[in-house]
């Protein structure tokens, strides 16, 4: 699945940023290699996509050891954060920085919707946190319904 295809409200990992050596890894995950597009986004629009995506309201953070898709690098720092319709990491946060790095279409177009302006997302944390709403089930919910998250944003 690409860019193009990709159905689900969240990406919880790349293939690239998982250890060789890990379980988990066995075909879950897509590449980051489906997810670039050098010719999709201008400076500009990279730009307004960043400043978005840096308004997301952060759900929580862990130590989880990953490795950086494009630099390799470790990062033992995962904060997964959300618009209040898609769930994603820092990791894909940074990766927007990259000129070849794109969003899942479906999500890019709600973006794209909105201008570009993120309304401000609170979350109501005690909902997460006592278990009343699994925010996790975003990454297998598609974008034909309503996302789990409405259930925990202002």
């Amino acid at each position: 699945m690409d860019y193009k295809s990709w159905k689900y409200r969240g990406i919880n990992f790349f293939l690239e940023e998982i250890e060789e050596n890990d379980s988990m890894k066995a075909n879950s995950y897509p590449s980051i290699e489906s997810f670039k597009d050098k010719e999709l986004y201008d400076e500009n629009i990279r730009s307004k996509v960043f400043e978005y995506l840096s308004k997301s309201a952060p759900i929580v953070s862990t130590t989880f050891k990953t490795r950086n898709a494009y630099t390799k690098e470790y990062c033992n720092e995962l904060t997964y954060f959300t618009d209040g319709e898609f769930l994603f990491t820092n990791m894909l946060k940074e990766y927007v920085k990259f000129n070849d790095f794109v969003l899942p279409n479906s999500w890019f177009e709600i973006i794209k919707s909105c201008n570009y302006k993120l309304r401000e997302v609170r979350l109501n944390y005690d909902l997460i946190i006592n278990g009343t709403v699994d925010v996790f089930k975003t990454f297998e919910e598609t974008f034909d319904i309503e996302p789990s998250l409405k259930g925990v944003v202002f």
